[in-house]
């Protein structure tokens, strides 16, 4: 898929190969030292962040062990918006399966600053959720920081509904 967009620039949406991981990890570390309150409990879980608000000191590394990791997933696929910019977003979609019927999760979802509000994000989202309809999926999941108000308003304009609250506790007097 193509589409053209700011200044005149083409945008290519497409599976990332693994030449691009690095650009994308940097992307994504990028935006998270610019915006801790994004931080998740999907980034603490993989030690990228050590709490809501707090990267960890060797979480650029770990990241790009997990997007790595993720590559080579039979049933994921990551999605990245290139213009002559390089890469501007990408999208990391893959299926999960805890039991019951096999669900779609939306891992990540990131745009470059100076792309959004282009369509850009709702086109990496598409993509990512035609990709669950091929691998006949019924559902999506997704978790955002709770501090990300922009996402959330995002995902609302894209028909997404909040399902729950993530909470967490510290078991240790130092977080790990």
């Amino acid at each position: 898929m193509t589409v053209r967009k700011k200044k005149n620039q083409t945008i290519d949406y497409r599976p990332a190969i693994e030449e691009e991981i690095p650009d994308i990890a940097r992307m994504f570390w990028k935006h998270l030292k610019a915006a801790p309150s994004c931080i998740s409990h999907g980034e603490m879980q993989i030690g990228v962040a050590t709490d809501r608000l707090t990267l960890a000191p060797d979480g650029k590394e770990k990241w790009m062990r997990h997007i790595t990791a993720m590559m080579d997933e039979k049933d994921c696929r990551i999605f990245v918006a290139y213009s002559e910019d390089g890469i501007v977003g990408f999208s990391i979609v893959r299926i999960a399966d805890d039991g019951g019927a096999p669900f779609g999760v939306l891992n990540n979802l990131l745009v470059r600053a100076d792309y959004r509000r282009q369509g850009v994000g709702r086109a990496l989202l598409t993509k990512s959720l035609d990709r669950l309809r091929r691998w006949r999926v019924a559902n999506c999941y997704l978790e955002s920081g709770r501090m990300n108000h922009s996402a959330h308003n995002f995902l609302d304009r894209c028909g997404f509904a909040p399902v729950s609250h993530t909470y967490h506790h510290c078991l240790t007097s130092k977080p790990r």
